[in-house]
């Protein structure tokens, strides 16, 4: 059995299988990653029209050139598409209507997917980097503060979030808000006055298909879940390898995923083989490559 030293992290994932490749461990079952599209600098948020399942992404090639950017994930063979603004960032998606938000360096745009059109939308004198969608639309302004909605086609601001620099937000299935600010994380509960330290950790947050809460910690590809009985985050999993951030769930309920090393976005799938994560000290240790599978 061969074996190497080599420094690991505190926390391992062990595939006991030997037949599949284990790049993620969540709730005891291996996920491989399917590549869905590489050698690109990304930037901004991404996002899925689950109504189509369809991806939207900003990239930036080679030669500095941007580009907004859609990709069918289900298609036999995916075929990227350009859309008319060159440069985007923050993007939200109506899931009733299938309509995509986006910001250009000023304002907001919308694409229609039936008619395959792109429009103008509003607020070109500024500029945003974050957008949720969650009944009306929701977004925050570069270095200002607060959370922003549209109601009415009317800008209006939360008053009990107008002193956060907020870098990440998601809102979930019983609309409480859940964003980071100062590298702490932030619940601000749907009828309450103000917003409550949840954790002092700070993450990447996400919603799945029923909007529920997941959260990654960068530093230690740990993905964490918010657990509505226990009022509490708990742990689904580590990722193998690579710098996560910027995940999203398609149609199904598959994790996608940026990957800021590699330069890949990548879409998680279920190999169904089991996985064990097994915690251990930060020290070297002789571990077992047959079942280090990453």
């Amino acid at each position: 059995m061969n074996k190497i030293l080599i420094w690991i992290l505190p926390l391992l994932l062990c595939c006991q299988c030997t037949q599949e490749i284990c790049h993620a461990c969540f709730h005891g079952t291996c996920f491989s990653k399917r590549k869905l599209f590489e050698g690109k600098q990304f930037s901004g948020q991404i996002a899925v029209d689950r109504m189509d399942n369809v991806l939207h992404f900003h990239y930036k090639d080679y030669r500095s050139n941007d580009y907004t950017a859609i990709l069918d994930l289900y298609s036999d063979s995916p075929k990227l598409e350009i859309l008319p603004v060159d440069y985007s960032f923050a993007r939200a998606i109506n899931t009733k209507t299938g309509e995509v938000y986006f910001s250009g360096a000023k304002g907001i745009y919308v694409y229609n997917s039936v008619t395959k059109s792109t429009v103008p939308y509003m607020l070109f004198n500024t500029t945003i980097s974050l957008m949720q969608f969650k009944d009306k639309l929701y977004y925050t302004e570069f270095r200002r503060e607060g959370i922003y909605f549209v109601e009415n086609n009317r800008a209006d601001a939360m008053e009990a979030l107008a002193d956060y620099i907020v870098d990440d937000f998601v809102i979930d299935k019983f609309n409480n808000i859940y964003f980071i600010s100062d590298y702490i994380l932030f619940r601000y509960k749907k009828g309450e006055h103000k917003a409550k330290i949840f954790s002092n950790i700070p993450y990447s947050l996400t919603t799945d298909t029923k909007d529920n809460v997941y959260l990654i910690e960068t530093t230690t590809r740990t993905l964490f879940k918010m657990d509505y009985v226990r009022d509490r985050i708990t742990e689904v999993g580590i990722f193998g390898s690579g710098s996560v951030f910027n995940a999203v769930f398609d149609k199904y309920n598959n994790l996608i995923y940026c990957d800021a090393v590699e330069e890949r976005i990548y879409m998680l799938l279920p190999t169904f083989s089991n996985c064990t994560i097994v915690k251990r000290k930060r020290k070297k240790e002789n571990i077992n490559v047959s079942k280090m599978m990453f």
